[in-house]
């Protein structure tokens, strides 16, 4: 624990998992009580335009901050310092620089033209064959909490499918075989869990073959490919306020969903995180002191 709370914990919730934060602000100034300098007030400002209510006590001689990442980075993590209070805090902020990618299709050049569009991820896919060549292809989506299915060809037989452990797990890259005739014939889904879909449809000597070029996402029809997440986060954002207290980290994770905040009669005297790893909830350290009146 690190820092103290005074006061019953006061909660801010996020909107799972289509809400994150995009910037810390507040103010800090020396405390007399605590002989140092501690965060007095707090906000929070969300991706859905959303603004906390200021957490702390205002003060005449304060100075102002804003921990915020570029472009409407996603804040992924907390660090700072604390001791009987918060004396100081910052972020990590996943941005990623890598322009969206679309992949021109690869097959034949009849039929009607389509497109998806982006998402978050994919969840399912399913492939439906007709005289051993790909007929039918159908894949569902993730947008935020919302499943969206979109569904292509015609279908002659039952279509199998190939499940992907979404978040956790994402589509690298598609390869597949096509006839003289454009036909399509055969597809192979790879995730980044090294796992290789059941190869549907049957390739043959006779065409041609792609796979993806350079690690780039191709398939036999128009493909939009987003960055994947890196493991790391883009940038740590120095704590602000003072700097005394015992440095903390939490570190990063996949979404921030609720924050509580004690507040004390001097300023920001306690803080707690929950994060999102996967779809299982993480409860982070409390920073600060909780007295009996903290919950």
């Amino acid at each position: 624990m690190h820092g103290s709370v005074t006061e019953i914990l006061k909660e801010f919730e996020l909107n799972y998992p289509d809400e994150y934060i995009t910037s810390i602000q507040g103010t800090y100034s020396n405390v007399a009580r605590y002989n140092t300098t501690i965060v007095k007030t707090l906000t929070f400002k969300t991706s859905h335009g959303r603004t906390s209510p200021m957490f702390g006590n205002t003060a005449i001689f304060s100075t102002d901050f804003v921990v915020e990442g570029k472009a409407g980075a996603k804040l992924i993590g907390f660090h700072g310092r604390s001791g009987s209070a918060l004396d100081a805090i910052g972020a990590h902020f996943f941005a990623s620089a890598s322009p969206l990618k679309h992949i021109e299709p690869r097959g034949g050049f009849g039929g009607n033209a389509w497109d998806d569009g982006v998402y978050d991820g994919v969840r399912k896919i399913s492939v439906g064959l007709n005289c051993g060549n790909i007929s039918y292809v159908r894949f569902k989506y993730v947008k935020g909490s919302t499943s969206v299915k979109h569904s292509h060809g015609k279908m002659s037989e039952e279509p199998k499918e190939f499940k992907v452990d979404y978040p956790n797990e994402y589509v690298t890259s598609v390869e597949g075989t096509y006839n003289f005739c454009g036909d399509v014939t055969s597809l192979t889904f790879k995730t980044s869990k090294g796992r290789v879909s059941t190869g549907f449809g049957r390739s043959s000597a006779l065409g041609a073959h792609f796979a993806p070029p350079d690690s780039e996402t191709v398939a036999p029809v128009p493909t939009p490919v987003a960055p994947v997440p890196a493991p790391v986060p883009a940038k740590k954002l120095e704590a602000k306020g003072g700097d005394h207290g015992a440095a903390w980290d939490d570190g990063f994770y996949e979404d921030v969903r609720k924050i509580y905040v004690g507040q004390g009669d001097s300023g920001v005297s306690f803080i707690k995180f929950e994060y999102d790893v996967g779809k299982k909830l993480v409860a982070g350290d409390g920073h600060g002191k909780m007295s009996l009146l903290g919950t």
